[in-house]
């Protein structure tokens, strides 16, 4: 009995790591494609040039190209992909 209650809270681990991946491959594809047109805004309160504000956009994007295999690493374990 003890290994199923496992078994159903490595499931609940999983979903939401899985979760959390796919709310970051959203967030990242959204500020990829809403946040270019309000580069012009950002430069102008933050009274930066455009080229500087740019950086507020890669940075987004930087970190979830990083973060989204991460995570889907940690979804798998040390021991590779789930056999299941």
């Amino acid at each position: 009995m003890s290994g199923r209650d496992g078994a159903s809270s490595d499931r609940g681990g999983h979903r939401l790591l899985v979760s959390i991946l796919v709310f970051i491959g959203m967030v990242t594809s959204l500020v990829s494609s809403l946040g270019a047109p309000l580069l012009p805004t950002i430069a102008r309160v933050d009274r930066v040039s455009l080229d500087e504000a740019q950086w507020s956009l890669t940075v987004a994007v930087l970190v979830g190209a990083v973060a989204s295999p991460i995570m889907g690493r940690l979804r798998t374990g040390p021991g590779g992909p789930d056999p299941s």
